[in-house]
């Protein structure tokens, strides 16, 4: 079983997807599948790791789910889908840039959707990737996921067609390129990997009857067609992963 299907199975069997809508088909957890692979490479059961704007706590499911000690931090109440796991302690903390935490505190922050929007609350993606450094421990993993990148062409449809919508459809307001990336870290974060994926759009499967969305079959083949196109045109996904370390 692949890691994003244990991920809804379990919250589906525990009765917890109601809460998340990303577990609302098996079709759109799988968007998570290279988050989910990656961070199995550089975080390890044991390890102490803060998901920066943990949200309704999607990504510290599957962090606790695999042995991972996780610190979630919002601006809202802990996520109900976490209420009572060992594993994870819930830090709510309304600061848009300072972090609650001690200087090289945990073994890696994992921002998943969290970073393109830190300028929307008052917050500045530069300040930010300087706080996150300094609680990171040397030689710790800071890991981006699901950063819009700016020739999206999703990103790009909606901002043609949103101006004639009566209800607009969500649109980022900062896109990014790797060379905006690169701008924006401190001397003491480096890019060991980075690239671009996700190029079918999956939120609008938990629209699609259950038979057809929670189908192994129909999710394997849309993962293969999502890999075949984005590795053909890759500048055109919709997100960027990039993982970093501290020196």
């Amino acid at each position: 079983m692949t890691h994003f299907e244990s991920v809804f199975r379990s919250a589906h069997g525990k009765g917890l997807a109601a809460d998340v809508v990303q577990w609302g088909a098996l079709a759109n957890v799988a968007q998570y599948r290279l988050p989910y692979e990656k961070t199995f490479a550089h975080v390890s059961a044991g390890d102490h790791v803060l998901d920066w704007g943990c949200g309704n706590g999607h990504f510290s499911y599957f962090l606790t789910q695999h042995g991972v000690r996780t610190v979630g931090l919002s601006f809202e109440e802990a996520p109900a889908a976490l209420v009572g796991e060992p594993l994870f302690q819930h830090v709510r903390h309304d600061e848009p840039v300072g972090l609650p935490f001690s200087d090289a505190m945990f073994d890696a922050v994992a921002s998943v959707g969290v970073l393109e929007h830190v300028h929307e609350t008052g917050g500045d993606q530069r300040a930010s990737l300087v706080e996150l450094a300094r609680v990171l421990k040397p030689g710790g993993t800071l890991l981006v996921f699901h950063l819009p990148n700016t020739f999206s062409w999703i990103e790009c449809l909606v901002r043609q067609v949103n101006p004639w919508l009566r209800r607009p459809v969500f649109q980022h307001s900062r896109l990014f390129t790797r060379a905006d990336v690169e701008r924006l870290l401190p001397p003491d974060l480096s890019i060991v990997e980075c690239g671009r994926y996700n190029i079918i759009p999956r939120n609008p499967a938990n629209a699609l009857p259950a038979w057809l969305r929670d189908s192994r079959a129909f999710v394997a083949g849309l993962n293969l067609l999502d890999d075949a196109v984005t590795a053909t045109l890759p500048v055109f996904a919709q997100n960027w992963f990039f993982v970093l370390r501290k020196r």
